[in-house]
């Protein structure tokens, strides 16, 4: 492995990201004295700050579990839905807590165990 081979891999990493909808993606491979090299995925999270997760040892092993991670992320329709059904989930909750009446409250808990069961049958078709 030479450094065009890691510059091509790192640059499928952060096209990858892109696919699974990071934003900003950084894809960087370090070596440093009397350290493990590293791989280092990096992307615009929920604030303004980056995410980062970092893959260290022998370098084609961490550039194998880097790219393990990116594929295992969830697509951006995955993504989506799992927000989405975390905001109904604590809207729910929200309702039950303020003792909102049950007629608007079991409509949503209906919908949620539909989107839910929708998600597991997507997901394991895929």
């Amino acid at each position: 492995m030479d450094i065009a081979d890691i510059k091509q891999r790192l640059e499928a990493l952060s096209t990858g990201m892109v696919a699974k909808a990071l934003q900003e993606p950084i894809a960087d491979f370090t070596v440093k004295a009397n350290a493990e090299p590293n791989v280092c995925l990096g992307w615009r999270g929920k604030s303004v700050i980056h995410d980062y997760k970092w893959f260290r040892g022998v370098p084609e092993q961490a550039l194998k579990d880097a790219e393990a991670y990116v594929a295992a992320l969830p697509t951006p329709e995955q993504a989506r839905m799992k927000a989405f059904l975390e905001s109904l989930g604590a809207t729910i909750e929200l309702g039950k807590k303020t003792n909102i009446d049950v007629e608007f409250v079991n409509p949503l808990v209906v919908l949620m165990k539909k989107l839910s069961k929708n998600a597991l049958t997507h997901a394991a078709q895929t």
